[in-house]
């Protein structure tokens, strides 16, 4: 069963829990969370090919490599929940 819902559609205590609008509406959002995931991905991937910069200050090094191991972490979390 094929249902639409408008933009503005927001859930309401209303309405029965999880009725085929709701479904609907949280599947949107799901794929839309998904989305924003992939392409925050491969922004990362390509601000890592970007910045392959070698730093001359062993401090500036080691916070750039910080830096990218944190945000590899965090995409790494994320790539979990989309697995």
């Amino acid at each position: 069963m094929s249902v639409t819902i408008d933009e503005d559609y927001r859930p309401r205590e209303d309405e029965p829990f999880m009725n085929d609008r709701q479904r609907e509406y949280f599947r949107q959002k799901l794929l839309n969370w998904k989305d924003d995931i992939l392409k925050e991905a491969r922004e990362t991937l390509q601000h890592l090919q970007d910045e392959n910069q070698n730093h001359p200050d062993l401090a500036d090094r080691a916070s750039s490599e910080t830096d990218r191991s944190i945000e590899l972490r965090a995409r790494d979390r994320q790539r979990k929940l989309i697995a």
